[in-house]
């Protein structure tokens, strides 16, 4: 999850550069720049990039922390958490599959679908609060572009 402050640093920078000054304006800016730094590392980890579609496996060879790994370990049966501690981290194929396997019982799509819905509202009611109209717009087109839909 890495990848909150580098939504959070430009545009941070950028209202300061210009004169907003108001501290709860900007923490208000900062709460919705880390959620869509979560929300696309999640997606990232979930999906992989265009230009990487093998993030998702080298992630699992890798041992990466990933919103996957995250999910699994909080929701799934203690037998899963033990497939995916004696599996996650080897690059051995099987290994990976046998990650992949518990994945796809718990069904993570669906459940990313729920939390990217659920994270999707929370971002579209903090841009709604923001009292200067050049941000609301900034951030509808950034939400715009996260989740593929208008706002």
């Amino acid at each position: 999850m890495m990848l909150q402050g580098f939504f959070y640093q430009p545009v941070i920078s950028s209202m300061l550069m210009t004169g907003y000054r108001d501290l709860r304006l900007l923490q208000n800016v900062k709460a919705i720049t880390n959620l869509v730094g979560i929300v696309h590392s999640a997606k990232t980890d979930l999906v992989g990039t265009p230009y990487h579609p093998e993030k998702f496996e080298q992630n699992i060879a890798k041992g990466m922390c990933t919103w996957q790994l995250a999910m699994a370990l909080e929701y799934a049966p203690w037998e899963d958490r033990k497939i995916l501690l004696e599996n996650y981290g080897s690059s051995r194929a099987e290994n990976i599959e046998e990650v992949k396997g518990v994945y796809e019982k718990m069904e993570l799509h669906k459940m990313y679908a729920q939390w990217e819905e659920e994270k999707c509202h929370d971002i579209s009611d903090l841009v709604a609060q923001l009292p200067v109209e050049d941000l609301q717009k900034y951030f509808s087109h950034v939400s715009s572009a996260l989740f593929g839909r208008n706002f």
